[in-house]
């Protein structure tokens, strides 16, 4: 009997430390944190959560971790914080731990492409470069994010000697650093000062030449354009300021290339810049106080992209171009600031007169074009019948817009206008559109905030689908805000 009595003894000690099925460990940390001596896994299609219990598996690979705060996929858990870059091997576009245990993008350049070769130091994402400091040669060439090797740049500087327009040696006088561009060197920079170029023109027919400055400008006294651009020539201008007596300042044609990024153009003259069956990009840049109309002309079917651009006092005009603007603002107090014929996509501007019977925008349709997602308003307090948008035919596709115009017929009757709103002026509101008091629409009228007020009737009404962002860059919701503001 007693040898029974201890048999059961030992039986009943066993059961006792037989580990609970309900309480896990998968790795040496979780055990020795557990008080376990071994592994204690859970059953297939479960996960040790961080309290030592099994719960459902979340995943099998990073892939299947969708939250941004949880990307990693660690025995089955979607956690968020990595600890060698390993744990980051499956997360999209987030290789690497960084020293906060975050899947990032980059850790250092050496994780960078060529063509976004800057580690950003907060985001730690690959990205190009935005200014020249970023690079090794002084020269970011911004319009593509990308940094020009030394061998590729003519320097400039007031106080240079012309010479071999070096980064040790710079030029002293813009012609002289055109005249080393061989092919090889295709980019000239500019370090600050005023260089006046007299009236000699620059005639580019093949290759690329870029223009970089650095707070630098431009000014120009010839008859002849400054640039002219043809078939074969391809000519980046990035921030300059350029002030020119003549017209056809800049001349692009025959399937020439000009870009304006970061540029100034002041005291515009008429036709500033003249597309003749060219190609002409504006990007980041400003047309100032243009004395006549159209500083920007385009012919003969051109084609001119403007986007995130400032035009004051000036104003673009098209016939039989293929033409897109966007993101822009135009304060153009007396004058049209569009006439285009053509292709025309017209989406996220601000457009503001301050004439009773000026017409803002006129459009002759070709396929696929489309005025959407535009604020266009007049400030006279003089009630008239100026168009905000004079429409050639039906064709044109009007949605989504903010027309504060103080007009009684702020529209022509061809737009077939849709998703809008109007202010209380105007005559007839066109079916499938709504009118308001203009002193709901934004922030603040009068001092010239046309963000979208608290309560504005443009809310949450505009037509999906068409926009991703806003003017100023802002995401759009699924059910976006008319105009050319997004309301926070």
């Amino acid at each position: 009997m007693r040898i029974i009595v201890v048999v059961s003894a030992l039986v009943l000690a066993a059961a006792c430390t037989k580990p609970n099925p309900n309480v896990c460990c998968v790795t040496d940390a979780q055990c020795a944190d557990l008080g376990a001596d071994e592994l204690r896994p859970c059953a297939v299609g479960q996960a040790c959560a961080p309290d030592f219990t099994c719960v459902a598996a979340q995943c099998e690979t990073s892939a299947d971790c969708t939250s941004p705060d949880a990307p990693i996929c660690a025995h089955n858990l979607c956690i968020g914080a990595c600890t060698t870059d390993d744990d980051c091997a499956g997360v999209t576009g987030r290789p690497y731990c960084s020293a906060d245990q975050t899947c990032v993008g980059c850790l250092d350049a050496s994780h960078c492409p060529a063509n976004a070769a800057i580690c950003d130091a907060e985001e730690h994402a690959c990205r190009g470069c935005e200014r020249d400091d970023e690079c090794a040669s002084g020269v970011c060439i911004e319009a593509d994010g990308v940094c020009a090797e030394e061998s590729r740049v003519a320097y400039v500087t007031m106080f240079g000697t012309d010479g071999e327009c070096t980064k040790l040696s710079p030029c002293r006088t813009f012609s002289v650093a055109l005249s080393k561009l061989d092919g090889v060197r295709d980019v000239i920079h500019i370090i600050g000062g005023l260089y006046d170029l007299g009236a000699t023109t620059s005639t580019i027919t093949t290759g690329t030449v870029m223009v970089d400055g650095e707070d630098t400008t431009l000014s120009y006294s010839g008859p002849a354009p400054m640039f002219d651009v043809s078939a074969g020539g391809r000519v980046t201008m990035e921030r300059v300021s350029i002030k020119a007596s003549a017209q056809d300042t800049l001349r692009v044609q025959n399937n020439g290339v000009l870009r304006l990024y970061g540029a100034v153009l002041r005291d515009a003259r008429f036709l500033s810049v003249h597309v003749i069956g060219g190609s002409l990009v504006v990007a980041n840049s400003s047309v100032e106080r243009g004395a006549g109309s159209h500083q920007i002309y385009c012919e003969s079917a051109g084609q001119v992209d403007i986007s995130r651009a400032e035009f004051h006092d000036a104003s673009v005009d098209a016939d039989s171009c293929i033409v897109s603007v966007s993101r822009s603002r135009f304060i153009n107090p007396l004058n049209a600031c569009l006439q285009l014929t053509g292709r025309a996509v017209v989406m996220n501007n601000l457009f503001v007169q301050d004439y009773e019977l000026t017409d803002s925008v006129s459009i002759g349709a070709g396929t696929g074009s489309v005025f959407a997602f535009n604020t266009v308003v007049n400030r006279s307090t003089v009630t008239d019948s100026g168009l905000a948008l004079a429409c050639f035919d039906t064709a044109l596709t009007v949605t989504s817009n903010v027309f504060a115009y103080n007009s009684v017929s702020p529209i022509s009757p061809a737009c077939a206008a849709r998703n809008s709103l109007f202010d209380e002026k105007v005559a007839s509101v066109p079916a499938g559109n709504m009118s308001a008091d203009v002193s709901t629409f934004f922030t603040d009228f009068g001092n010239g905030d046309y963000r979208l007020g608290a309560a504005s009737p443009a809310r949450d009404r505009g037509e999906p689908g068409i926009v991703e962002v806003d003017l100023e860059g802002s995401p759009r919701g699924g059910m976006p805000d008319i105009g050319a503001f997004e309301a926070p």
